[in-house]
């Protein structure tokens, strides 16, 4: 592999694939990113939660049926799992939301449908993977999930780390979004490595086109490293101000040399922007419509 500094990347993208050659690559390798599927099981497991479950998904189904979309993300998660099986993949990389809240039976069906699969798999939480619907999102709530979480990372729920022919991919749960001390040391020791890495988050890095994009869309811009987040929005959506350690996060993915890919959601649209000269940010249509980005690592 050559030196980080002088690696060269190259990258051609649609809504639904990206192609990424990166110089010194020893041989292809295939990933499929999902996000945003947002899956609604529950069971009497629930206890308390049960009724906001249901009055959610009464919510959230009508509406789908006004706006003439798909009422039961289900299906299209089944159909992109269906579709995977003969895509020869070598990772499946789940960036959050896939679940709408961490009832057991979600947490099972997905574990299940990865198992189904036979294909080594990547997790990390979006905002919705952490906390029931009639609960606020914050750090303490996300403490009492994780032990419910944890077959769907199969280790660290904070940040992980794996080598798949030469590529590192590194997953950090930005799903408060703010991030730990523990999770950027983790970063930068992943980075020090010099291997070729993709880091797979949920919420977004803000880049100048996403950020116009998602104001059209949202009205604010809910997305990490924000310089102009207005204090009004954050509170909104149930987040503070940057912390020293999120912006240092920021700055170690969009400075570092051998950085050749991010991979998000949570704004619900497809969109892909340069983080740098040689890095994309890929934010991936969401799942419960049809959303999924097929990607080839390829050498250069």
């Amino acid at each position: 592999m050559s030196a980080p500094d002088l690696m060269r990347v190259i990258h051609s993208f649609t809504d639904d694939s990206a192609v990424i050659r990166i110089e010194g690559l020893a041989k292809p390798v295939r990933m499929l990113h999902l996000t945003d599927t947002h899956l609604r099981f529950f069971d009497e497991r629930d206890g308390e939660r049960y009724e906001g479950c249901v009055t959610y998904t009464k919510r959230i189904e009508k509406v789908h049926r006004e706006r003439g979309t798909e009422p039961d993300p289900v299906k299209p998660f089944r159909d992109s799992m269906s579709r995977a099986v003969d895509e020869t993949l070598d990772l499946l990389a789940l960036t959050g939301d896939i679940i709408h809240f961490p009832s057991p039976v979600n947490v099972e069906f997905v574990c299940e449908q990865i198992a189904t699969l036979g294909v080594p798999a990547m997790y990390t939480c979006g905002n919705h993977d952490v906390h029931y619907t009639d609960e606020p999102v914050n750090k303490e709530i996300r403490l009492t999930r994780l032990a419910a979480l944890q077959p769907l990372h199969n280790g660290d729920p904070d940040c992980a780390a794996r080598e798949i022919g030469g590529i590192r991919f590194i997953t950090v749960d930005n799903s408060i979004p703010q991030l730990s001390r523990k999770q950027v040391d983790f970063v930068h020791a992943q980075l020090a490595m010099g291997q070729p890495t993709v880091v797979l988050f949920h919420w977004p890095l803000s880049l100048p086109t996403l950020r116009d994009a998602i104001i059209d869309m949202l009205g604010s811009p809910p997305m990490m490293g924000d310089p102009d987040w207005s204090s009004e929005s954050r509170d909104h959506w149930q987040t503070t101000a940057d912390t020293p350690e999120t912006l240092e996060f920021v700055h170690a993915v969009t400075t570092a040399p051998n950085v050749v890919a991010a991979f998000c959601g949570h704004v619900h649209f497809a969109h892909a922007d340069s983080i740098n000269t040689r890095a994309v940010q890929y934010v991936t249509a969401p799942g419960h419509d049809k959303g999924r980005r097929l990607v080839e690592f390829r050498p250069l």
